[in-house]
């Protein structure tokens, strides 16, 4: 059984999703109650609030002091999800949760794909002349009769092995690309959002999540404009933060139905402080649905 931090990081964080759309108020200790009486109530299964709320801390919040949870309560947090448990998770997302080279960052393979192609080239290139400078010295003994013979084999192995030193010094170089990532809705993390456009922006990144709770129009809007040293660390390359709105009204053609307008604005950084205008930008997106909820669910689809 594959009993790892990443996939018990995965299935806290959809276990928050979750809990989040079935509970009014935006707040860890009431997510953390609902998974509880959900547990009770469904599957007469006990998991204390602040059991789940430490497991929030550690994979949402990103509080590192927190321990890892035991298996137990890993099935139960699975049983929340709909699964018969942690086994039952892994069986029906194990295309998901198994890895493999594709999904190496986009850098990374390609400075691979380089490193291969310079490779070829440089031990075809030095065979050549190996066998070249060989064929002279042989023509030259035989022209004055002295019969001597290079060792070919030794000197392309010579090189190879030299070449092979470099591509080694070449990957160790390679550095794994990470991003904090942050998008806000009333001065908290909207993690659908957040979590959409990781998917969609950054899904070759390793990605940290920004954590400021109750967060300022003031402080936000000094971060959107290039100012993260509140939010800097050494191992953080990139920085992404911005907003998004929902503005609901009543379809004028059909009343039963409601209309979410979302805007999402994000900007994003170097470590320098230097804006990416590839990675920055500004969406406006319109879906409707028979109730709020439901409208901005189809608008966030639509990212």
């Amino acid at each position: 059984m594959s009993f790892s931090e990443e996939n018990i990081k995965k299935i806290v964080e959809e276990v928050y999703l979750k809990a989040e759309q079935n509970c009014l108020r935006d707040n860890k200790t009431r997510f953390a109650k609902h998974v509880h009486e959900v547990l009770d109530e469904k599957y007469n299964e006990q998991l204390s609030v602040k059991t789940i709320s430490r497991m929030f801390d550690k994979y949402i919040y990103q509080k590192e002091e927190v321990s890892t949870p035991g298996i137990v309560t890993v099935d139960l947090l699975c049983m929340y999800l709909g699964y018969e448990n942690y086994q039952d998770y892994l069986n029906t997302n194990s295309s998901v949760i198994s890895k493999n080279e594709d999904e190496l960052p986009q850098k990374n393979r390609r400075t691979r794909k380089m490193i291969y192609i310079i490779f070829g080239i440089f031990f075809f290139t030095s065979g050549i002349t190996i066998v070249w400078n060989n064929y002279n010295i042989n023509y030259n003994n035989n022209e004055t009769g002295i019969d001597t013979t290079k060792n070919v084999t030794s000197e392309i192995k010579k090189d190879s092995s030299k070449l092979t030193e470099q591509v080694k010094k070449q990957e160790e170089k390679i550095i794994e690309q990470s991003v904090k990532l942050g998008i806000f809705h009333n001065g908290s993390l909207d993690l659908n959002i957040t979590r959409k456009l990781q998917e969609n922006l950054f899904k070759n990144y390793k990605i940290t999540f920004i954590q400021l709770s109750n967060i300022n129009a003031v402080t936000l809007q000094k971060l959107q404009q290039g100012d993260i040293n509140s939010i800097k660390n050494k191992s953080s390359h990139y920085y992404c933060i911005g907003t998004v709105s929902y503005n609901f009204r009543q379809a004028e053609t059909n009343t039963q139905l409601i209309i979410c307008e979302l805007q999402l604005q994000y900007t994003t950084y170097d470590n320098e402080g230097n804006f990416l205008s590839k990675l920055s930008n500004t969406q406006n997106i319109r879906a409707h649905g028979f109730t709020k909820k439901e409208a901005q669910a189809n608008t966030i689809l639509k990212l």
